[in-house]
């Protein structure tokens, strides 16, 4: 009986009750009915990812790129990249980026920054020095930047105040 209630809802009003969801759950009502995973996959529920403190495995990066995120904010993350010729092939179109203190492939890192033509925020804020280098020198010149945050670095005895 309530499965048959839900069933007679509106797109609208199921989309509006996912859009309070987190993505794990979200990837859970993917699985349920071809009509649920339609409804999952809708992009305005992806315009934003946020996560601190995961790991956030490859599957889960490339349904990043796939559903045009805009803003991707994942401080303190551990990243697994994916194939660079999926970044390619789906044009990323971030226009926020937080990956400070991020732990992950450095050239991939600085391939999404790369692939994001509207980037306007970039947040470095206390990574490595080799892949604030690698994303300083993969910045597009048709970048839209406005901000840039690398007011620490990391090294690998403590940390150097880049901006003092």
């Amino acid at each position: 009986m309530l499965s048959s209630l839900f069933e007679k809802l509106p797109d609208e009003v199921i989309l509006k009750i996912f859009s309070f969801l987190n993505f794990k759950s979200l990837g859970k009502c993917n699985q349920v009915s071809h009509r649920m995973k339609r409804i999952a996959e809708d992009t305005s529920l992806w315009e934003k990812v946020e996560a601190k403190f995961k790991v956030i495995p490859a599957g889960f990066i490339e349904k990043i790129v796939k559903s045009k995120v805009k803003y991707l904010t994942i401080p303190c993350c551990a990243v697994s990249p994916i194939n660079l010729d999926l970044l390619m092939e789906y044009n990323l179109n971030l226009k926020c980026m937080d990956i400070q203190d991020c732990d992950g492939n450095d050239d991939f890192l600085s391939e999404l920054v790369r692939c994001s033509k509207s980037l306007e925020y970039l947040n470095l804020h206390w990574c490595r020095p080799n892949l604030v280098f690698k994303c300083i020198e993969n910045m597009a010149y048709e970048n839209k930047l406005k901000v840039l945050c690398v007011s620490e670095v990391k090294s690998n005895k403590s940390l150097i105040n880049v901006l003092s």
